[in-house]
């Protein structure tokens, strides 16, 4: 009686679970067990794909985060004038300047 009663509310408690492909024969079987698998392997493949994804967009992300800042840096440390007496008459160095080109065009390739 109890078993009944628990079988009418969980079907699969009982029993061996039904193999779909078991009336499959020859080629079909494979084809079967294929099409029962594959929504399985589709879906981690998806998310190890995802994740690789997700993870080299974060490192470029980051990398090009950081060579504006070194970038900044190298600026606000290179400047021969403070932004008090900045007269708009000022020159940048060549040296200066050169690094400055170089590390944007470094930012661009990447």
């Amino acid at each position: 009686f109890i078993g009944e009663l628990i079988g009418a509310f969980f079907p699969k408690a009982f029993g061996a679970p039904s193999n779909p492909c078991s009336k499959a024969e020859g080629s079909e079987w494979s084809k079967c067990v294929w099409d029962e698998v594959s929504p399985l392997v589709h879906n981690v493949v998806r998310e190890a794909v995802d994740t690789v994804v997700l993870e080299k967009w974060k490192a470029y992300y980051v990398g090009v985060q950081e060579l504006v800042h070194e970038l900044k840096l190298y600026l606000d440390s290179s400047r021969t004038y403070g932004d008090d007496d900045f007269d708009g008459n000022s020159t940048v160095d060549p040296a200066v300047h050169q690094e400055y080109v170089s590390r944007l065009t470094l930012l661009h390739d990447r």
